[in-house]
């Protein structure tokens, strides 16, 4: 895993960032192969991940015992449960393993951002994000008017 992430930083010529929620669950897998890995959290209401994910469960999955997001290590567990329920436990799992895989993290490795604040401000949140982990770089061609993009947090 290591040979492949310095691979491909070497041939992007930048770091590389890796956005994928099911990394959620595999942070203590990672820190032990990615020793020098940095992680960036972006904390958002759990209730409204948790309604994202019911709606999404309710939506896509034929059967109500699955889902469509990460499945906490408790999954078992939690699978029979009603689905707004399940969802609230689920994401307070995720959440927890979180914390435990990170609490000890070096706090140079670690940005903890707001989803709300990236939403309001991505242009500034991104710029945050290149001053904490240098050499990261904002590129040159990104879109002129995206200094004044919002987005709405759902």
């Amino acid at each position: 895993m290591r040979r492949y992430f310095r691979d491909l930083s070497s041939r992007a010529g930048r770091p590389v960032l890796i956005k994928n929620v099911r990394n959620a669950v595999r942070v203590a897998a990672l820190r032990h192969a990615l020793p020098d890995a940095r992680f960036i959290r972006i904390r958002r209401p759990c209730s409204d991940i948790a309604a994202s994910v019911a709606r999404g469960d309710a939506t896509l999955m034929r059967s109500r015992h699955e889902t469509f997001t990460v499945k906490p290590e408790d999954w078992v567990a939690l699978r029979d449960l009603p689905i707004h329920e399940r969802a609230s436990q689920q994401v307070a799992s995720i959440e927890a393993a979180l914390d435990r895989d990170l609490a000890g993290l070096d706090q140079d490795r670690l940005y903890d951002l707001s989803f709300e604040a990236f939403c309001k401000t991505p242009w500034h949140m991104t710029l945050s994000i290149a001053e904490r982990f240098p050499p990261i770089e904002i590129r040159p061609d990104m879109p002129p008017d995206l200094k004044q993009r919002t987005f709405t947090a759902r």
